[in-house]
């Protein structure tokens, strides 16, 4: 195969992928920050979030490509798909060997991009964030040479999930000095610590010598972002009779830093744990724009020669919800079924409802008043469209909205259509929930009948 017909088979979404950061049609500050780390060589550890096709990653590849040349792209890249690749052995194993070799000729730090990292275990992140560490604890030996003479000492630091195992104990063992770590930007780190000194009393109970226990607020260097109150601190070790520090570990919180950048990239901000968030700089990519998806449609859409009708550009953008991927896709998907792009085309390539049968459906439920006649018309419809009951509940949602109902008639019946879709959702029969969606709109045009009457 010739690289002009890879290139011809390739998927739009691929062929057409932004290769540099000003061909990328959105997004304009966070391309103006990123350029201006890129441009004073201070690049710090990515983290990119929002929802799917909204240009996460062919912003970083872009920037990949502007950093290296493409003799050093694959020698300083790695990309992972963490969805496939999310378990601890990958980031024992790959990321730890790619990010522990230097190259022979210096071209700055390493990128190692890890696309849909919330699909990561929380023991793989936890890896991430330690990037060799022993997980469980990592045992440190030193001196502390600020004393006359030096004092041998030994450090024993607990990861956070060590509190659920049975090894606490263990690791606590004989020890002088605990210290509470939280971190000063994190509200949830700090509430967390009631439970850490309730275990670690407990471990201690019976012990006839106690270790001296104190309060350490890390990352002193973001005052500026202090989410944990001084006088929350203040009371909590009053409370349980701990002294207070704090100070910044901010040059040595990731290991390989100075040779390698991360960059990780997902959906859910909620599904990474907090310690790999406060060691990255975030970044929320929103759902595009109709104004920005239009015109790199239509340059697509002419690249390829596709027919593409003003209702057909409507349809996609209404079925797109703001992502530029699923835009590309199903525009390549009805153009090879069609060859024509319109909104009937469209709509029936994805499977989605017509707007004439929802239009056909939504006038059933509001004006027939044969309850058998209305159930009949709309499963035969269903039957012979293909239609899922969930998608005309979503579609129907979003007309009845448009419609001037009283506003507690219009909040009992969206009520009733969430309860129908969460039935749905959870394996209940079609049948009855469009009976239970028919009886609603029937309950709803009498209220209004009801409502209408007494006005008069």
């Amino acid at each position: 195969m010739t690289v002009g017909e890879v290139s011809k088979n390739l998927p739009w979404v691929e062929k057409y992928r932004p290769s540099k950061l000003e061909e990328l049609i959105s997004h304009d500050d966070i391309i103006k920050t990123i350029n201006q780390f890129m441009k004073e060589n201070q690049l710090p550890h990515l983290l990119f979030y929002g929802p799917p096709g909204t240009g996460k990653t062919s912003t970083i590849l872009a920037c990949a490509r502007q950093m290296y040349t493409p003799q050093q792209f694959n020698s300083m890249v790695l990309e992972l798909n963490a969805s496939d690749d999310r378990g601890i052995g990958i980031v024992r194993g790959q990321i730890l060997s790619f990010a522990s070799t230097r190259t022979i000729f210096k071209a700055g730090p390493k990128l190692i991009i890890l696309d849909e990292a919330d699909a990561m275990t929380n023991d793989a992140q936890n890896a991430l964030r330690r990037m060799g560490g022993t997980q469980g604890a990592e045992v440190m030996a030193g001196q502390c040479i600020g004393l006359r003479p030096p004092v041998p000492l030994q450090l024993c630091d607990v990861a956070g999930n060590a509190l659920q195992t049975n090894m606490l104990a263990n690791y606590l063992y004989d020890s002088d000095i605990i210290l509470f770590v939280y971190d000063l930007t994190n509200l949830e780190s700090f509430d967390k610590l009631a439970i850490w000194i309730q275990r670690v009393k407990e471990i201690f109970e019976i012990e006839t010598t106690k270790p001296l226990m104190a309060l350490f607020g890390n990352k002193s260097d973001l005052e500026h972002q202090r989410a944990v109150r001084l006088s929350c601190v203040q009371k909590f070790a009053s409370e349980h009779l701990l002294e207070t520090f704090k100070g910044s570990a901010r040059t040595g919180e990731m290991k390989y830093t100075e040779n390698v950048r991360f960059c990780i990239i997902c959906n859910y901000l909620g599904k990474i744990i907090p310690a790999l968030q406060s060691r990255c700089t975030r970044f929320r990519f929103a759902p595009l724009q109709q104004s920005q998806i239009v015109p790199r449609l239509k340059e697509v859409a002419a690249a390829e020669n596709v027919k593409l009708s003003e209702d057909g550009v409507k349809a996609l953008l209404a079925l797109s919800g703001g992502d530029m991927r699923k835009v590309l896709n199903t525009l390549q998907s009805t153009w090879l079924a069609y060859r024509d792009v319109t909104e009937d085309n469209v709509y029936t390539c994805v499977g989605h409802p017509l707007r004439s049968d929802i239009t056909k459906i939504f006038n059933w439920l509001l004006t027939e008043n044969d309850f058998a006649v209305c159930f009949q018309n709309i499963q035969d419809l269903k039957l012979a469209k293909g239609l899922a009951l969930g998608d005309i509940l979503t579609e129907v949602h979003t007309i009845i909205q448009r419609v001037k109902l009283p506003a507690e008639v219009l909040v009992s019946l969206l009520i009733k259509m969430s309860d129908a879709e969460a039935r749905l959702a959870s394996g209940c029969s079609e049948r009855i929930e469009l009976a239970a969606l028919i009886a609603a709109f029937q309950i709803a045009r009498d209220q209004v009948q009801i409502g209408d009457t007494e006005t008069s």
